[in-house]
């Protein structure tokens, strides 16, 4: 038996086509996009299966969020001011399902969470610590321990002139250490440059010289398109000298908390694949100017 990824139902392992919402197990899809031009293909059982009748509110936006994350798992995120151009945004899961632009975006707000927690009002990243610390075991907790300071197991880790880490992990059997920056609401590709900072400082305070130093952004899933697409732009730069770092979202899923990796459009990968293969003084001429605009937008710290 198998799982559609989209509407968990299950089915025999020779499938090819979810009989609920759709889902095309062969090609991981729920509606092929023709990026070219511009054409997504009709699929009815997606539409009747967001709109069975009966669903609250929640369970509705709970669907509509669903079939963006599985069309974003498949097309990545599309990059702004390119409308030809791989890549899958909102407006493409209000076309595919018959709703405006506006339900689809109202569909990522208001999520709740468990225990009388609204995920989206943590009133600071200091109450989002204490509840991923809390629920570690159930997060990060199978492969990472949180490492310890001043005989505390919960709270922020201080770095020193780096700053505080909100989260510093330690692998539970390989030689990794994990820096896990948390935000709450609205960010930039500003907290690219802060995990940067805190992954030097451990690489040089606490890990060994063959230690491995990873590190891991979680953003909202109601972060704005434009955000999250800028954090991927700084990420993908980054990652020709750095490439251990991920974006990811965290979202409710039943009666937890979920955390699904972000992937960035196909077309950005081949930009920075180009920028891997200059010669390394290029690529270190490249990142100068790339720090003398960043400075001169006055957000490059």
């Amino acid at each position: 038996m198998k799982q559609c990824p989209c509407c968990e139902s299950s089915f025999h392992d020779t499938s090819k086509i979810c009989d609920i919402c759709g889902y095309d197990f062969e090609k991981q899809v729920i509606a092929e996009y023709n990026y070219k031009e511009q054409k997504i293909a009709k699929n009815k059982n997606v539409q009747n299966w967001v709109r069975e009748s009966g669903l609250t509110k929640r369970k509705k936006a709970e669907r509509i969020r669903q079939v963006h994350k599985v069309q974003v798992g498949k097309y990545g995120v599309k990059l702004p001011k390119a409308p030809i151009a791989p890549g899958w945004r909102r407006k493409d899961t209000a076309e595919l399902l018959g709703y405006s632009t506006s339900t689809i975006d109202n569909a990522f707000k208001n999520i709740k969470v468990t225990d009388n927690v609204d995920i989206h009002t943590f009133k600071d990243e200091d109450e989002m610590q204490k509840y991923f610390s809390n629920n570690w075991d159930n997060l990060f907790g199978q492969e990472w321990d949180i490492e310890k300071q001043d005989a505390k197991l919960t709270g922020k880790y201080t770095a020193g002139e780096a700053g505080e880490i909100d989260i510093l992990a330690k692998h539970k059997d390989d030689q990794r250490w994990l820096i896990i920056e948390l935000k709450v609401k609205r960010s930039s590709d500003d907290v690219v440059g802060q995990l940067l900072r805190y992954m030097g400082w451990v690489r040089k305070h606490k890990a060994e010289e063959d230690n491995q130093v990873e590190g891991v952004i979680i953003i909202p899933e109601n972060i704005s398109e434009r955000d999250v697409i800028k954090i991927l732009y700084a990420l993908q730069f980054i990652r020709i000298f750095v490439n251990n770092i991920e974006l990811m979202e965290y979202k409710l899923e039943g009666s937890s908390i979920k955390l699904d990796k972000i992937y960035p459009s196909v077309d950005l990968y081949k930009d920075l694949n180009h920028i891997r293969q200059l010669p390394q003084k290029e690529q270190q001429a490249f990142l100068e100017e790339y720090i003398k605009v960043r400075k001169q937008h006055g957000s490059y710290r």
